[in-house]
């Protein structure tokens, strides 16, 4: 199967929302309360809110879609923007659907961040991952990515631990 990697443009919102909230539910129904993962994806994997990401130019985000079909399977959220310091960057979502998992495809895309990063002259980039999820851990661990502190997430009415790593570029 061929797969191709794009920036994306206003008009992918709709396909973006329903990726999202899937690969969301994906992720975490092992690890999440099934109520707090509905309302999370509910208020943040709207068409309203990936509208708004794509009209912020502080807000990247590229999609990997099947060359037949065009149909996204994964994609990668770059804010450029960080309210508590100008030389970092922030990844905000990087998630593939699982069927396509140990493709290489979330090493495409966040490969396309940090190229990013680095042209837009960043000294660091950072991202949450929820402390259970061992794999995505790993996975930006073999980026060089470090965890540097935790903190609380919070979902509904719970809280939930993440770790933030960052990669100094």
């Amino acid at each position: 199967m061929e797969f191709t990697c794009r920036r994306c443009v206003p008009g992918d919102e709709e396909a973006l929302a329903l990726l999202g909230g899937a690969t969301f539910l994906q992720t975490y129904a092992t690890s999440a309360d099934a109520a707090d993962m509905l309302a999370y994806v509910a208020e943040e994997h709207t068409v309203h809110q990936y509208r708004h990401l794509l009209s912020d130019p502080h807000v990247k985000i590229w999609a990997i879609e099947t060359a037949q079909g065009k149909s996204l399977i994964g994609y990668v959220v770059l804010v450029t923007r960080d309210s508590q310091n100008s030389s970092n960057c922030v990844v905000k979502r990087l998630y593939v659907l699982h069927r396509f998992h140990g493709s290489g495809l979330g090493k495409r895309l966040l490969g396309e961040a940090i190229q990013a990063a680095n042209a837009d002259g960043f000294r660091t980039i950072s991202l949450q991952v929820q402390d259970l999820n061992e794999r995505a851990q790993g996975f930006y661990s073999s980026f060089g990515f470090e965890v540097v502190h935790e903190e609380p997430f919070h979902a509904r009415s719970r809280q939930y631990m993440v770790s933030v790593m960052r990669l100094s570029l």
